[in-house]
């Protein structure tokens, strides 16, 4: 209701609309992949870590995440070390991958570490010695990708058909301006619509303000152009 006047204040030039904009965040959490962390402490310097007990915890904490993880017929498993230069008081999550572990490859996983580092504090210390601090195993249970309804319409493409008129006020309290209603469901890909006007659907109400012009996307959002002074 308020996006093309707050996106004219910020100088922002288009507004698209989402389908289902008063369900959109709700809609996202439901059809988020399921995501479980799992967490073993290990502390010890980098040499000399015992990547066969760490086979070992990794092969014990996937039988966990696959009992845990509700989606596991569709469980995805990363392999993180949290690295640190010692002496340091934070680590970085190293992904590193299971043959890397069954072959103890700890000069692979040190010069990971510090590429890493590199990355994101633009220096690291080649011939500073690295600890481990946790082994982490990431499991991620993918959801099948939302199938939402084709956009139809009741037109043909690029017909506008209002389905009333309202009074509506915009900056004049005392003079309300007569504004057609449009029904977002019935708008097929194409249609554009000259504000300023309404569009109206379950839960949510567009406003289109004069100076700016709506398109429906073949995807069907609504695409706003945002006029100058709307």
């Amino acid at each position: 209701m308020h996006a093309n006047r707050l996106a004219d204040e910020l100088g922002i030039p288009t507004v698209i609309v989402p389908r289902f904009p008063a369900h959109f965040s709700a809609l996202g959490m439901l059809m988020a992949d399921e995501r479980q962390d799992f967490i073993r402490t290990r502390l010890a310097p980098l040499v000399e870590v015992d990547f066969q007990e760490l086979a070992r915890i990794h092969a014990e904490t996937v039988e966990r995440a696959k009992q845990d993880v509700k989606l596991a017929k569709h469980v995805e498993f990363q392999i993180k070390l949290d690295l640190r230069y010692v002496g340091q008081e934070f680590t970085l999550a190293v992904p590193v991958d299971l043959k890397q572990i069954e072959q103890g490859d700890a000069a692979g996983i040190r010069r990971a570490f510090d590429e890493l580092h590199e990355h994101r504090y633009a220096h690291h210390a080649a011939d500073e010695p690295v600890e481990m601090v946790n082994y982490r195993l990431v499991a991620i249970g993918r959801r099948p990708t939302l199938a939402l309804p084709k956009v139809t319409g009741n037109g043909e493409r690029g017909a506008t058909s209002a389905f009333g008129r309202r009074q509506v006020y915009f900056d004049d309290p005392e003079t309300p301006i007569d504004c057609p209603v449009y029904d977002r469901a019935t708008l097929a890909p194409g249609t554009r619509i000259a504000g300023p006007a309404l569009v109206q659907e379950y839960a949510s109400t567009t406003v289109i303000f004069a100076a700016d012009s709506c398109a429906v996307a073949d995807t069907g959002e609504l695409v706003i152009a945002i006029g100058r002074g709307s």
